[in-house]
C-alpha cells in the first residue's frame, strides 16, 4: 500500500495536510512513514501514531502519557497504564495548528 493509494480520489487539500504533516514531523526527530491497508502508521524509535484517511477528513490518532483536553482532541482512549490514544480531525494544513503539532511532536518523542 501507497501513501498516493490511501489518498487517491479524495480532495487534494487531504494530500496537501498529510504533506504538511510529514514535514512537521520530520523537523522533531526521526519518523518513519509506512502505508500498510487500512492506516498510515507513524513511527519514530517506536509506534506513536497513525492516519486512517477518510472521505473528507484525515483522522490522526497518536499517544500521551496524560489527559489532552482541548477542542481539537475528538477521542480519547486509555490504551494502557501509561498511555493515552488521542484522536484530532485534519480537514486540511489549517487544521495544523501548533498545539497539534506540539503534541504530535511529543508523542513522537515518547519513550516506551
Amino acid at each position: 500500500m501507497t501513501i498516493d493509494a490511501h489518498v487517491a480520489g479524495r480532495d487534494p487539500a487531504l494530500r496537501r495536510a498529510f504533506d504538511a504533516l510529514v514535514a512537521a514531523l520530520k523537523t522533531r526527530g526521526p519518523l518513519r512513514v509506512d502505508a500498510v491497508p487500512t492506516s498510515i502508521n507513524l513511527a519514530s524509535t517506536h509506534h506513536f501514531g497513525g492516519v486512517k484517511v477518510g472521505r473528507d477528513h484525515l483522522r490522526v490518532g497518536f499517544l500521551a502519557a496524560a489527559p489532552i483536553e482541548a477542542p481539537e482532541i475528538v477521542r480519547r482512549q486509555p490504551i494502557g497504564p501509561r498511555r493515552i490514544l488521542h484522536t484530532v480531525i485534519v480537514r486540511s494544513a489549517r487544521d495544523l495548528t501548533a498545539d497539534v503539532r506540539r503534541w504530535l511532536g511529543e508523542a513522537q518523542r515518547l519513550q516506551g
